[in-house]
């Protein structure tokens, strides 16, 4: 992954893609340090698809949730944040006071990446 990373942090995407596809057959793999580097060069539709790996693993776990949350949220895209964010208030009740004021910063402007 590191040898890819390089490629990736030097703008060679096609030629890390062709590394990862070689080693894992895909460039969407679910390994944090890949994760690392995609987040790092706003390769966030790749980092959500890894972070949803991981959710079809454990649907009913927030903490991926929030992370996949998060990659939306870094991106722009607040009507995903808020999906996913939404998600997390029917898995995680405990949590929904907190989220729910995730929600209304983001849904008021309040809060911006």
């Amino acid at each position: 992954i590191m040898y890819a990373a390089g490629y990736y942090y030097s703008g060679q995407n096609a030629k890390a893609d062709a590394l990862v596809t070689e080693w894992y057959g895909s460039p969407i793999v679910d390994n944090a340090q890949l994760l690392s580097v995609y987040m790092d060069t706003k390769q966030y539709a790749r980092a959500a698809a890894i972070w949803q790996l991981r959710i079809d693993k454990e649907p009913q776990n927030p903490d991926l949730l929030l992370g996949q949350a998060q990659v939306y949220f870094a991106a722009g895209d607040m009507v995903k944040t808020v999906e996913v964010l939404r998600k997390i208030l029917t898995v995680a009740p405990a949590q929904a006071a907190q989220i729910q004021q995730l929600i209304n910063q983001i849904e008021s402007g309040a809060l911006k990446p």
